[in-house]
C-alpha cells in the first residue's frame, strides 16, 4: 500500500485552561478549526510480523521526545500487537512548536495509514490517538470545526465563524514550548468563563481569549494588534503562531502587506470547511 495524504494544520479560536488534573494535564475549552495549510506524507506500507520504520524529513522536527510519527508508528504496533514495515517521507509547511498542531496532525496521519492497512476500528484508531498526543483525536476525527474540551479529546461539531481568510504571522524566534508556557500559566491567576459559539457571536478578543496571551511575549502581540487593524487577531494554542481573520481576503492581503513593512514573517491561508 502505497500514497500521499495530507496532514493539515489548525487554530483555536478561544483557548480557555483550567488548573492542573491529578493527571498532571490541564482541562480545556477551544473551538478546533482545521487550515488549508498543510504537510504532504508520502508512504509505502505492508503488513510485517515486526516493526521497520523508515522516516525521511525535509528538516529536523523532533519534540525531545522523539518525532510524534514515530512515536504514534509504535503506540499502533503497542496497542495492537500487528507488524509493519513503513517508510515515510515529510514535505513540511507546517512550522514546529508554533501552537498549530503540526506534529499531532502528522500522527493523526501515521494511526490512519496503518489502521487503513489492517481495517483498525475507529475506537482502537481514537484510543491511540489519545495516548499519542491531546490534540491527535481532532485529527483523526473527520471534523473541521469543532468545539473541544477535556484534554481536547471530547469534541462536539460546531458550525465555523463567518471570517474564513487567514493571515498566520509567525514572531522572530524558536519557537514556544509547551510544558514552559503550561508551568508559566499554572503560576498565573485565571477567571472562569466560557466560550460563546462562534457562529452566532462576532469574533472579537473579549468573548474568545487565549489564556496563554498572559505569559506572550506583549511586543509580539502589540505588533501583531497593529497588523491586525481591527481585524480580530489571536495567539494559536500556546504559540507562537498569531492568527488574524476576515471574511474579506482584501483585508487579509492588507495585513499582509503591514507584516511585510514591520518585517513579520506570515502565510497566507484558509479554514479548511468542507
Amino acid at each position: 500500500m502505497e500514497g500521499a495524504v495530507e496532514s493539515r494544520a489548525k487554530i483555536n479560536i478561544g483557548l480557555l485552561v483550567g488548573d492542573k488534573r491529578e493527571d498532571g494535564f490541564h482541562p480545556i475549552s477551544s473551538y478546533f478549526a482545521l487550515l488549508k495549510l498543510s504537510d504532504t506524507i508520502c508512504y509505502r506500507a505492508r503488513k510485517s510480523s515486526g516493526v521497520s520504520l523508515k522516516v525521511s524529513r525535509s528538516w529536523d522536527y523532533l519534540d525531545g521526545k522523539g518525532d510524534l510519527m514515530e512515536k504514534a508508528a509504535m503506540l499502533f504496533y503497542e496497542k495492537t500487537g500487528l507488524g509493519f514495515e513503513l517508510e515515510l517521507r515529510i514535505e513540511k509547511r507546517i512550522p514546529t512548536r508554533a501552537g498549530l498542531g503540526g506534529g499531532s496532525s502528522n500522527a493523526a496521519s501515521v494511526i490512519g495509514i496503518l489502521s487503513s492497512l489492517y481495517g483498525i476500528d475507529r475506537g482502537m484508531m481514537m484510543d491511540i490517538a489519545l495516548h499519542s498526543g491531546s490534540d491527535v483525536p481532532f485529527f483523526l476525527s473527520s471534523l473541521s470545526f469543532a468545539y473541544a474540551e477535556g484534554r481536547g479529546e471530547i469534541l462536539k461539531e460546531a458550525a465555523p465563524p463567518k471570517e474564513k481568510y487567514a493571515l498566520l504571522l509567525f514572531p522572530d524566534g524558536n519557537g514556544v514550548d509547551t510544558k514552559s508556557a503550561y508551568a508559566m500559566l499554572d503560576s498565573s491567576s485565571r477567571p472562569k468563563r466560557s466560550l460563546p459559539e462562534p457562529s452566532l457571536s462576532p469574533l472579537n478578543r473579549t468573548l474568545f481569549p487565549n489564556d496563554f496571551e498572559a505569559v506572550f511575549p506583549p511586543e509580539s502581540l502589540a505588533e501583531a494588534r497593529d497588523v491586525a487593524s481591527g481585524l480580530f487577531y489571536s495567539l494559536s494554542g500556546s504559540g507562537s503562531t498569531i492568527y488574524i481573520l476576515s471574511e474579506d481576503r482584501r483585508k487579509i492581503e492588507e495585513a499582509a502587506l503591514r507584516a511585510d513593512r514591520k518585517g513579520i514573517r506570515w502565510a497566507e491561508t484558509e479554514l479548511e470547511l468542507w
